[in-house]
C-alpha cells in the first residue's frame, strides 16, 4: 500500500500541476544531505550521437558523456560525433582532416565551425546532416550550419542553406542535390518565374539593440541568379525586419539601400575541398550602401550584415562595407587593430546571443508567464546568469517582479541533472513572511508555488536539468511553506505555465 501510495505522488508530481489552484503534494521530509554548492561538477547525460548506417541512413549511438559546465549539450554533442562511433557497424560523418573549433547557439540555429580540409562534397553533405541530426536530438536546435575555417562552403559554388535533420537515406539526400544543383549550372535560360529557395540565417537586434540574435528566414531568387543577385535578395530580407519573432529588431536604417555588390577574389582555388572540380574561390565581398542620413548604430548593422552575408553566402572570406557616393570605408569607423579594411565573423563574436526563457509569476497568481530573454552567448549555458535575469524582472504588464535579489544569491551550480541553488541566510524566513504578509495581489496559498517555481521552470529550461534543490546558507531546508516541503530536489512544474 506504502508503494503505491508512493508511485501515484511521484507521477502526481512529474507531471505537474494541470489544473488552476492545484497544489503541488507534500513530499516526506528526508534526512539526505544536499551535495557541496560551490563545486561545479562536470556534467554527464546520455546524448544521441548521428553516425552513418550501411545502408546510408543516419542511426543514432547511445553515449554517457561528460563535460565542462558552461559548455552547451550541442557542443558537447559534436566534440563526441568528431570522436567517432563505438559500435562498429556505425561510420564515422566527421572526416580526420578537420578539427572542432566552435558550436555557437543563437535561437534556433547552431553553427558550427571547423578548421582544416574536406576531400569531396559527399563528406560535407553527410557530416551536415548528422550534426543537424545530433544537434536536434540533444539541444533542440531546428537549424544547424556548418563553416570550414570560417567560411561557408556552399555546394558546387552556390549557398546550400541552413540544415534540417533528413530522415531519409542520405544516398537518396545526396543524388535528390546533386540533381537539383547541376539544373543551376545549365547554359540554357530557365523557364520563366523559376526559382530557387532556400533557408538562411538572417541575424537582427535584441531589444536592447546590443545583441545578434539570428531568425530563420527562407529566401527566394532566380536560379541562374549570380552572387550580386543573391546578395541583394539577402539584404532585401534582412531590410524587412524580423517577421513574427519574438525578441527582436529591425537593423538596417530605412534609407541604408544597397547599391552594389563586388567579388574580389583572394584565391585561386578554395582549399575548403581539397579536390572539387569546380574552379571555386575565396575572396572578399564589398557592399556598397547609400548614407544613411540619420545616425545608425554603425557596430550592430555592420555585425548583422557580415554575420547574414558570410553565413548564408560560399566562399566569402570577408565583407568590406562601403558608404555614400565616395565609398567612405566603413572599417575605419570601428578601427580594426590590424589594419584591416575589411571585416570578419570573428570581429563581431562577442556581439552574437542566445534566447532564454524566463518563468515570472502573473500578478494573480493564476500561473507562470514564460518571458523570451537573451543573453551573450557565452552565457546562456550559466545558470547564475539566468537567475539574474529572473531578479531583472519582466518589461511586459500583469507580470510580477521577482520577490529576491542578487545580494540574497549565494550561489548555483549544475550537478548531473539537477541545478543546486544556495540561497543567503534568511531565505525562508523572507517566503513565509511573504505568503502571510498581505502585500501583494497573488492569493497567499498561491505566494510559495509562484515564486519557488518561478526559478525551479526557468532553471530547468536548461537542457538536461529536470529539478532544482533550494538550500539555504549551504544547508538543507528542512521547512514545509505553503505545502512544498524544501529539504528535497523539486521538480519542474509545466502545469503552472500560461501559454
Amino acid at each position: 500500500m506504502v508503494l503505491r501510495l508512493n508511485a501515484v505522488l511521484l507521477c502526481i508530481l512529474l507531471c505537474g500541476c494541470t489544473v488552476q489552484a492545484e497544489f503541488v503534494p507534500q513530499l516526506p521530509q528526508s534526512t539526505a544531505l544536499p551535495p557541496p554548492t560551490l563545486s561545479d561538477e562536470p556534467r554527464s547525460a546520455h546524448l544521441e550521437l548521428y553516425f552513418l548506417m550501411a545502408d546510408s541512413r543516419l542511426g543514432a549511438e547511445q553515449r554517457e558523456i561528460t563535460w565542462k559546465t558552461g559548455t552547451s549539450r550541442a557542443k558537447a554533442a559534436v566534440e563526441a560525433l568528431c570522436a567517432g562511433p563505438n559500435n562498429p557497424s556505425f561510420n564515422p560523418v566527421v572526416p580526420s582532416s578537420l578539427r572542432l573549433v566552435d558550436v555557437e547557439l543563437s535561437g534556433d540555429i547552431c553553427t558550427v565551425d571547423f578548421s582544416g580540409t574536406l576531400s569531396n562534397d559527399r563528406e560535407l553533405l553527410i557530416m551536415r546532416a548528422a550534426i543537424a541530426a545530433t544537434v536536434f536530438a540533444n539541444e533542440g536546435s531546428l537549424y544547424t550550419d556548418v563553416l570550414i575555417n570560417g567560411v561557408q562552403p556552399g555546394y558546387k559554388g552556390r549557398p546550400l542553406g541552413i540544415q534540417k535533420p533528413v530522415d531519409i537515406p542520405l544516398d537518396s539526400y545526396i543524388s535528390a542535390l546533386e540533381k537539383e544543383y547541376q539544373a543551376y549550372e545549365q547554359e540554357e535560360l530557365p523557364e520563366a518565374g523559376a526559382f530557387e529557395t532556400r533557408d538562411a540565417q538572417m541575424y537582427f537586434l535584441d531589444t536592447s539593440g546590443s545583441l545578434l540574435l539570428s531568425d530563420a528566414r527562407t529566401l527566394r531568387y532566380d536560379k541562374q541568379a549570380e552572387l550580386e543577385l543573391i546578395v541583394a535578395a539577402l539584404v532585401g530580407e534582412l531590410a524587412k525586419g524580423p517577421v513574427e519573432s519574438i525578441g527582436r529588431e529591425p537593423v538596417l536604417p530605412a534609407n541604408m539601400r544597397l547599391l552594389k555588390t563586388a567579388f574580389m577574389q583572394t584565391a585561386q582555388k578554395s582549399d575548403l575541398q581539397a579536390d572539387n572540380s569546380a574552379a571555386l574561390s575565396e575572396g572578399i565581398l564589398e557592399l556598397y550602401f547609400e548614407q544613411p542620413k540619420e545616425r545608425f548604430n554603425e557596430a550592430a548593422v555592420f555585425a548583422c550584415l557580415i554575420y547574414s552575408v558570410t553565413g548564408f553566402c560560399p566562399n566569402i572570406e570577408g565583407v568590406r562595407i562601403l558608404l555614400g557616393e565616395t565609398a567612405v570605408d566603413a572599417s575605419s569607423m570601428l578601427g580594426l587593430k590590424d589594419g584591416r579594411d575589411y571585416f570578419l565573423r570573428s570581429d563581431f563574436k562577442s556581439r552574437l546571443g542566445h534566447t532564454i526563457t524566463l518563468s515570472f509569476p502573473d500578478t494573480d497568481g493564476l500561473g507562470l508567464y514564460p518571458v523570451l530573454r537573451a543573453l551573450p552567448q557565452v552565457e546562456a549555458e550559466s545558470p547564475k546568469a539566468r537567475i539574474s535575469e529572473l531578479f531583472r524582472g519582466p518589461a511586459d504588464p500583469g507580470v510580477s517582479l521577482s520577490l529576491y535579489n542578487e545580494e540574497e544569491l549565494l550561489s548555483v551550480s549544475l550537478q548531473g541533472n539537477m541545478a543546486v541553488v544556495n540561497w543567503a541566510p534568511g531565505f525562508s524566513k523572507k517566503l513565509l513572511e511573504f505568503v502571510k504578509s498581505g502585500i501583494s495581489h497573488i492569493p497567499p496559498n498561491a505566494r510559495a508555488q509562484m515564486y519557488l517555481y518561478s526559478v525551479i521552470n526557468t532553471l530547468c529550461e536548461i537542457p538536461g536539468i529536470t529539478r532544482v534543490w533550494m538550500l539555504e546558507d549551504g544547508r538543507r531546508i528542512d521547512e514545509t511553506i505553503d505545502r512544498i516541503y524544501l529539504g528535497n530536489p523539486l521538480f519542474a512544474n509545466p502545469g503552472f505555465m500560461l501559454v
